[in-house]
């Protein structure tokens, strides 16, 4: 009889696993589930405290639900990938694998790692089998008349929605109940020697239950005028699904059934699911372009010139930067928010880096690092692809000379400054036509409050950045 393994990684679900589907297809055939932790992996990889809890938290879950579906599942820890491949060809042969199944992931390491495994199991005559999972279409199918990867992301959407709109939607149902028992003979899932740091519960309750069910919430309360409130702060306007996208508690599938609940033409969807469905859509780039163009991987810029920009790389202002004390108070609440609750705002992770990396001139790389040893919805091909884009240095990025002004994006999308307040108790006592630049109502009414003076002048330093970047763009 043959025995299947589901190796989980990034997919820690039960319904639309495309992985777990299909090792199931066969109800005769045993099948086994397995993780392995790699903590020295996730260090090397910045790996957030919380987001290694929130994983914690979701494989016990995912536990319970395997098992309920007669699926024993296998916990090992191993250091990194380089121990990892070994064990795992060794525990495919103890337990008589006839196939592995898993989905794939595109980093280059990852990338690494799956190709060793799957030599050394053909060598021992047993399958190994990837998926297209975590993404909504298969990289092989989306490619402009070059036959090469898109690096534009207009054409990109526009080729994705072109086959998206003819194709029927289709998520994997939870498997049924196996008709062949085993032997519960799994490993106890025991606390990862990584470090964990707890995390809102209220803001992201564990498993994909709840993960399906904020979905359903979002759509129901909040999708409503997303298009027109999904930049203000201060609301509770965007879905907060991004922690489950990034673990794989839930599929971007999923995500895209419920924009469609009947096969209609994309052209008859409102426009706040149109704006939703493209924030999915830059997700989908990021993981594109990570597929096609290794360098990526190794924090590097498509472009020769990104060498050449003198980057000052000044200790203390970075740390001010990190510790939410520049002296601007939309920079240092959202920089306390993402402290606090491993999440922020999508429009304040564009302020707070291009703040960074245009008005402090700190390198990009630094600054992608930092966010992911903070976010609880760590992702790396969206979080370098972000920060790619907002240094001007990426993928179709924004216009070297665009540089957010944070006292001007402050106004505009928290004007009352709710957000401010709520993660800088200290200007409490600033009136709300001060909050935004609070250094002039210090100076007008000589008052003394625990807050910094702007660290730089946005002006200066904007000019002085451009003044550089337009120096590497010409240099040989």
């Amino acid at each position: 009889m043959s025995i299947n393994l589901v190796w989980f990684r990034n997919d820690l679900r039960v319904h639309d696993n495309t992985a777990l589907s299909k090792a199931c297809d066969n109800k005769t055939e045993k099948v086994l589930a397995i993780f392995i932790a790699t903590p020295v992996q996730w260090r090397s990889h910045c790996m957030s405290f919380k987001q290694s809890s929130f994983i914690y938290k979701n494989l016990i879950l995912l536990e319970k639900n395997l098992n309920l579906l007669g699926i024993p599942f296998f916990y090992f820890e191993k250091s990194n990938f380089d121990s990892l491949i070994p064990f795992l060809i060794q525990f495919c042969r103890k337990k008589c694998i006839s196939t592995l199944f898993y989905n794939k992931q595109y980093e280059i390491n990852e990338i690494k790692r799956d190709e060793s495994i799957k030599k050394l199991l053909n060598l021992e005559k047993i399958n190994m089998l990837g998926y297209h999972d975590s993404i909504m279409v298969s990289p092989k199918l989306i490619f402009n008349s070059k036959k090469k990867s898109y690096i534009k992301f207009t054409p990109f959407k526009n080729k994705i929605l072109n086959y998206l709109n003819n194709k029927e939607i289709k998520c994997f149902p939870s498997p049924s109940i196996r008709s062949v028992k085993i032997k519960n003979t799994f490993s106890k899932i025991v606390p990862f020697t990584f470090p964990k740091e707890k995390f809102s519960t209220q803001l992201f309750p564990v498993g994909e239950d709840n993960a399906i069910k904020k979905l359903n919430t979002f759509f129901k309360k909040k999708c409503f005028n997303y298009s027109l409130k999904r930049n203000f702060f201060g609301l509770s306007s965007t879905s907060l699904l991004s922690p489950y996208l990034s673990v794989g508690i839930l599929s971007p599938r999923q995500c895209l059934a419920k924009i469609f609940k009947e096969k209609i033409s994309f052209k008859n969807i409102n426009n706040d699911k149109i704006t939703w469905l493209n924030e999915l859509i830059w997700r989908e780039f990021y993981k594109h372009t990570l597929s096609a163009y290794s360098l990526i991987s190794k924090e590097q810029s498509i472009f020769f010139w990104e060498k050449n920009i003198k980057w000052s790389n000044n200790d203390q202002h970075f740390s001010s930067w990190k510790n939410g004390t520049t002296g601007y108070p939309i920079i240092d609440a959202a920089m306390r928010q993402l402290k606090k609750t491993g999440w922020m705002h999508n429009r304040l992770r564009m302020i707070t880096a291009s703040f960074l990396t245009k008005n402090l001139l700190i390198d990009w790389r630094k600054g992608a690092r930092y966010f992911m040893s903070q976010l609880i919805d760590g992702d790396f091909s969206s979080n370098i692809g972000g920060w790619q884009w907002t240094a001007s240095v990426g993928f179709d990025s924004v216009p070297y000379f665009r540089i957010l002004n944070p006292t001007i994006q402050s106004e505009k999308f928290d004007p009352k400054g709710k957000f401010i307040y709520s993660f800088c108790p200290e200007l409490k006592k600033i009136p709300i036509k001060y909050i935004h630049h609070p250094e002039k109502w210090k100076n007008k009414k000589k008052y003394k409050i625990n807050y910094p003076n702007p660290i730089v002048n946005y002006q200066s330093t904007k000019k002085y950045f451009c003044e550089e970047f337009t120096k590497a763009k010409n240099s040989k």
